[in-house]
């Protein structure tokens, strides 16, 4: 485990030193995990930021709600999907056009793709 920088170091020092560490030695994943487990109203412990602290306070806190997890997932989903699926065309769409010039059977005319959709 490397020791957490010290606030007179030098920047480059700093990257060299590894993952930026809290000053209790845990890295800014443990500390955003233990401020969510944190009680409501509880201060919490002052977390340095390289060049700044940090000191919070949970204010409040909401139970998951399963049923807008459940959308929020089948929504992700669909986005994740359609991202996919554009991607997979856009590769065909490229290897297509590309084999097509090759062989000679693809004509590019950039004079008629600019006014194509133009109003006459």
């Amino acid at each position: 485990m490397t020791s957490p920088p010290k606030p007179w170091a030098r920047a480059e020092d700093q990257r060299a030193a590894g993952p930026r560490r809290f000053h209790s030695g845990c890295s800014q994943r443990q500390a955003a995990w233990r401020s969510f487990q944190s009680e409501r109203r509880r201060v919490g412990a002052p977390l340095n930021l390289g060049q700044n602290w940090l000191v919070y306070r949970v204010a409040e806190k909401q139970e998951p709600n399963p049923a807008d997890f459940e959308k929020q997932k089948r929504e992700l989903t669909e986005a994740v999907l359609q991202s996919k699926r554009n991607l997979a065309y856009e590769a065909f769409r490229t290897s297509l056009q590309t084999r097509l010039k090759q062989e000679g059977k693809l004509k590019m005319m950039p004079e008629k793709l600019q006014s194509f959709g133009a109003p006459s």
